[in-house]
């Protein structure tokens, strides 16, 4: 029997990111602050979603740069 495999880039029982948890959100960018693509995350296509909504918010509030020279 073939067990299937879980993606190791999800988080268990999130059903959102929260803007404010900021080291979080920083698994999930790159070296120059950019977000990473789902290829990178293994997230799926919901909660990359709810990721860069998350992103978003935060580098509006200021939590996050927009860019990392």
């Amino acid at each position: 029997m073939i067990e299937k495999k879980k993606p190791e880039g999800v988080l268990p029982d999130v059903r959102y990111f929260d803007y404010k948890d900021v080291e979080t959100l920083k698994r999930f960018l790159n070296p120059h602050g950019r977000i990473q693509s789902r290829n990178h995350t293994n997230l799926p296509a919901r909660q990359q979603r709810l990721l860069a909504r998350a992103v978003k918010n935060a580098r509006f509030m200021g939590f996050l740069p927009f860019v990392i020279r």
